[in-house]
C-alpha cells in the first residue's frame, strides 16, 4: 500500500516546464499553465468539486467514478474502494476537507493504466476529465473495513 504520488511524474513536469522554456515556445505562460504541478492540479480540482464527489459518493454502490488530474484519475471513498478493487497496485492517499467532518480516502491510477483496462472493459462514461467504471455491487461491510485500516495507515 502506498501513499502520494510518483516522484517520477513531478520530475517530468518540472522537466517538461525547462524544456519548453529552452525550445523558446513563445507563450511560455501557457506552457506552465499546461504543466502544472499535479498537486495544485488536484488542489484546485478539489476545492471545485468537492460538493459533487461527496454527494455522488454517498449511496454509490455499484460504479467507479473516477476524474482526470493530469496523468492520473483519481477516485474518493466508495470509488477508490471499487479501484483498488480492480486495481490492487493503486496508491492511497487520505484527504481532509475542512468542511466534511471525517477523512477521506482517495485512489490513484495512472492514465496508462487506465487506457489499458478500458481496452479490454466498456467504460460507462468516457468523458475528457471523467470516466465511470461499472463494478460489483459494493460489499459494505468490507468497504467499511478497508476504509477503517485505509484510515489508521495512513493518516
Amino acid at each position: 500500500m502506498t501513499a502520494g504520488w510518483d516522484t517520477d511524474t513531478f520530475r517530468n513536469d518540472i522537466q517538461f516546464m525547462k524544456s519548453t522554456e529552452i525550445a523558446g515556445i513563445p507563450d511560455r505562460q501557457q506552457s506552465v499553465r499546461d504543466a502544472e504541478a499535479p498537486g495544485l492540479r488536484l488542489m484546485n480540482f478539489l476545492s471545485t468539486h468537492q460538493t459533487e464527489i461527496m454527494a455522488r459518493e454517498k449511496d454509490n454502490e455499484r460504479y467507479a467514478y473516477l476524474y482526470g488530474v493530469g496523468s492520473y484519475w483519481m477516485a474518493f471513498e466508495h470509488s477508490a474502494y471499487q479501484l483498488r478493487r480492480l486495481f490492487p497496485q493503486s496508491e492511497t492517499s487520505i484527504i481532509r476537507f475542512v468542511t466534511y467532518p471525517f477523512p477521506v480516502v482517495m485512489a490513484a491510477v495512472s492514465d496508462a493504466e487506465l487506457y489499458a483496462y478500458s481496452r479490454r472493459h466498456i467504460l460507462r462514461v468516457t468523458a475528457p476529465d471523467r470516466r465511470v467504471l461499472m463494478t460489483e455491487k459494493l460489499p459494505v461491510e468490507r468497504y467499511r473495513e478497508w476504509h477503517r485500516v485505509e484510515v489508521e495507515e495512513l493518516a
